[in-house]
């Protein structure tokens, strides 16, 4: 049940699926379970994440700010002028 309200409060604070995975320690189909059951019982309404996590690609390595990248994901923020990117650390 804890682990139901943890998704429930990151969802609803505008995280994206991959980083509510992990920062939860949920595996894909555990996540998927939790959220399907928390939009069928409405206690969730289906809304677009505040940002995204994408998995570190070469090109992405191939800049300098992310060639050290430990935790392997990078946060996009889109803006009117472009795309943020940031390391993503789950603690965000």
């Amino acid at each position: 049940m804890a682990k139901c309200k943890a998704v429930a409060d990151d969802y609803r604070a505008g995280h994206p699926g991959l980083a509510i995975m992990l920062r939860q320690g949920l595996s894909k189909s555990q996540f998927t379970e939790i959220l399907a059951d928390l939009f069928m019982k409405d206690n969730l309404t289906p809304m677009a994440p505040a940002y995204e996590v994408v998995t570190v690609s070469t090109a992405i390595k191939a800049l300098s700010p992310f060639a050290e990248n430990d935790s392997g994901y990078v946060r996009v923020e889109y803006t009117d002028d472009g795309a943020t990117l940031t390391q993503y650390s789950k603690e965000d």
